[in-house]
């Protein structure tokens, strides 16, 4: 059995490179529209259940403990009707708009502006009733609030938010089932190349197995070789695209670094799924190649 398949790598290794080469990179594409289709869905997720208002307050120095004690008591009556409340002091907002776009700040630096930006309530919020009890709160707190007349604005409104959202959500919804869309192609197309390699083998070694057959030999034992040289080509292929991967996530990794200040791997796909994505994916995709091509041998087989 091991000296019918040294035999077959011997004879076939040419075309083993080419489609290792092939599958890996197949095997690449498909682990990067996982990628972008499971961080559409993360995302998709998040505008579902996110309506947001931005609220700014008074900024005088004067009245700076007034207003940040009102914002305290404006965060909790809202947080108290489940709305979600972050605050923003005007120094938190600069070191998040620094963060961000840092040339901006440099900007307000050559020209001797100060800091522009006003304490700032972010709510969240996700029906219109939520909504409805904001307005009711936030008018208890009116003479701290510098953009009141906002939530009766066009864009403010809950029927205006609720169209983006929806529309958000639709994009995101079509680019998530066209990328599964095209995991499943990239799927049928890996199969497809190794069943052609499977098959070319299967003939070149034709006399051979027609021998074995009329000397009785069990199917299986004429399959293991075919299992065992193709599980070889998965596994070679798996590896490479992890190099692949290595390799494209250091450069977009230096990219989101300078730019987000934030490490790509971490933003993209949660870290401690990572590795056990990866052996789940080989696993899987070994374990059903075995069983297809047992079949898919098994019919070549009888027709010997």
């Amino acid at each position: 059995m091991q000296n019918t398949t040294r035999q077959m790598i011997r004879s076939s290794w040419p075309q083993m490179i080419s489609l290792i080469g092939i599958i890996s990179f197949l095997l690449f594409f498909l682990n990067l529209l996982v990628i972008v289709s499971y961080n559409t869905w993360v995302f998709n997720e998040t505008v579902r259940d996110k309506l947001w208002v931005y609220l700014y307050l008074d900024d005088a120095e004067w009245a700076k403990d007034i207003v940040y004690s009102q914002a305290i008591d404006m965060k909790s009556d809202l947080e108290k009707k489940g709305m979600k409340v972050d605050f923003y002091s005007k120094e938190d907002a600069f070191k998040i708009l620094e963060n961000r776009l840092p040339n901006v700040i440099d900007n307000f630096e050559k020209y001797g502006i100060e800091n522009p930006l006003p304490p700032t309530l972010y709510i969240q919020f996700k029906n219109e009733k939520d909504y409805s009890n904001l307005k009711d709160i936030v008018l208890k707190y009116e003479d701290v609030i510098i953009n009141l007349s906002d939530l009766e604005t066009e864009w403010f409104s809950f029927t205006e938010q609720e169209r983006r959202s929806a529309n958000v959500i639709n994009l995101t919804n079509f680019i998530t089932q066209f990328g599964y869309f095209l995991i499943l192609i990239v799927l049928v197309i890996i199969i497809a190349f190794l069943l052609f390699w499977l098959k070319i083998t299967f003939y070149r070694f034709w006399e051979q197995i027609e021998v074995e057959k009329l000397l009785w030999a069990w199917y299986f034992h004429i399959k293991k070789p075919f299992l065992i040289m193709s599980a070889m080509v998965l596994v070679i292929a798996f590896v490479l695209m992890l190099l692949y991967f290595l390799w494209f996530f250091a450069l977009l990794n230096s990219y989101f670094v300078s730019v987000f200040n934030l490490p790509a791997i971490e933003y993209l796909f949660p870290l401690q799924y990572i590795w056990e994505f990866l052996l789940w994916e080989l696993v899987i995709l070994v374990v059903l190649w075995v069983l297809f091509s047992r079949w898919f041998l098994s019919r070549l087989i009888s027709r010997v």
